[in-house]
């Protein structure tokens, strides 16, 4: 089996169908720094190679299966390539980008039928050709019939521009304009590299929907935060792109069951579909390479290599972007109601009203005014982060019940945060800053002596 190792440089996308050059300089900076991380990527991706296959062969050895042998030699490492491969900068994320419906995890199967994928990626840092570890890769793509989870309403035999005409929907954003019909979430997940960069997830081989090849979609970000109620807000996003299998691979899948039920229309084929050829303009190569997973027959399963590089000085925002479990803005929460200075400035206001109280004082005198700020700005100023915080993670009631579906929440975590995710930030901060007040108030009365 010939393999191609391959980078995949994942860079800034805009959310729209269309599909942009790039800039020259931009071309050339990407260009030298998959060159300079050519060779890095193929070592990198054969230690991943061979971690696995004597894994393999460990186990053949306990349970004693003599049908059949793995090796870690050739033909693998003989046939590896250090051809240099970069995600398409403006690959679309598809019409079917939904990132309130990706969930933490390594296993995105759920119920859904089809012959096993193991994606094994790894994440590749272009500015020091080192892996990345910490990275966190969210994946999404069809079932074997070409419906996506989230959108199982939508026909994925009728063409895109079709589906929006008979919407009416003239200003069509990705993963902004709201089309989904439900909150399943199968084939949709994401999980952080490990310390040397990789990242296992476990799927099923895609199926095909209408002008379309058969694709997986892949998303990094580098500045995110796991929160304890299972929700993940994230900050840039450095890659997104598509993922892609040789066509002998599909044509062996798409012959099995349930793929060869998809008889409503033709699929699309990687010569013919317009987003495939434009991932290899300048040489870019957006292949998975696949090795069985049994080591016999891809027909029982495979594993999929692939390796991300990214260029961690220069990945801007992408605009539009929604949430790994939240609504518009950084992902997995919703956008800021309050700036900072009007924190800044609530906490003030606060802390003079508390420590005159405190006192007894004039809310103007400079004695209460610098206890106030020594004493109780601060305490403020934590609680109402803290409450900031809870309300941002609330926000995503969508992924919320799904992990609590999928027993990642307990019951009555989900309640609370459910309840207090329909309360308005201002009113919680409002009330938060009443609760301290009154309270603050009443202890000063009663252990008057503690403060002075």
């Amino acid at each position: 089996m010939k393999l191609q190792s391959l980078i995949s440089t994942g860079l800034l996308v805009s959310f729209t169908l269309a599909h942009k050059e790039l800039a020259p300089g931009v071309v050339k900076r990407h260009a030298d720094l998959s060159k300079r991380c050519a060779d890095a990527g193929s070592q990198f991706k054969q230690r991943r190679f061979a971690k696995r296959h004597e894994a393999a062969a460990a186990l053949e050895r306990r349970s004693g299966n003599s049908s059949y042998t793995i090796v870690t030699e050739a033909p693998y490492y003989d046939d590896l390539q250090n051809n240099t491969c970069v995600l398409a900068p403006d690959v679309t994320a598809g019409p079917y980008y939904w990132p309130r419906s990706e969930t933490l995890r390594q296993d995105m199967t759920e119920d859904q039928v089809g012959v096993p994928l193991v994606l094994d990626v790894g994440v590749l840092d272009m500015a020091t050709c080192e892996p990345l570890p910490n990275a966190l890769v969210a994946f999404w793509h069809c079932n074997a019939t070409g419906s996506y989870s989230s959108f199982t309403g939508r026909d994925p035999n009728t063409d895109f521009r079709e589906l929006l005409e008979s919407l009416n929907v003239t200003d069509f954003e990705i993963g902004t304009t709201d089309l989904h019909t439900d909150d399943t979430t199968w084939l949709r997940g994401m999980w952080p590299t490990n310390d040397e960069g990789i990242l296992e997830m476990k799927t099923v081989f895609p199926g095909f929907y209408i002008q379309r090849a058969i694709h997986i979609h892949a998303q990094v970000f580098t500045d995110w935060v796991l929160h304890s109620n299972g929700t993940v807000k994230t900050g840039n996003t450095n890659s997104i792109g598509q993922l892609y299998f040789n066509e002998t691979v599909s044509q062996e899948i798409m012959a099995l069951e349930p793929y060869v039920s998809h008889t409503e229309i033709d699929r699309t084929t990687n010569d013919v579909d317009s987003v495939y050829s434009e991932g290899f303009a300048n040489g870019y190569n957006p292949v998975i390479d696949i090795v069985p997973l049994d080591g016999v027959d891809i027909k029982n399963g495979m594993v999929g290599y692939n390796t991300i590089g990214i260029d961690t000085e220069n990945s801007p925002s992408l605009s539009g972007s929604g949430g790994s479990g939240g609504g518009q803005g950084q992902n997995g929460t919703a956008p800021p109601s309050f700036s900072f200075y009007t924190i800044l400035a609530l906490c003030v206001v606060n802390a003079l009203l508390c420590g005159a109280a405190f006192y007894d004082v004039p809310a103007t005198s400079t004695g209460s005014y610098v206890r106030s700020c020594a004493v109780f700005f601060p305490v403020i100023y934590f609680f109402l982060n803290a409450l900031t915080e809870v309300k941002a993670t609330v926000e995503a009631r969508d992924i919320l019940l799904k992990q609590q579906q999928l027993g990642m929440m307990h019951p009555v975590a989900y309640v609370v945060t459910e309840a207090l995710g329909a309360v308005p930030t201002a009113t919680l901060q409002t009330l938060l800053f009443s609760v301290l007040y009154y309270f603050l108030v009443g202890l000063s009365k009663t252990a008057s002596q503690f403060w002075t």
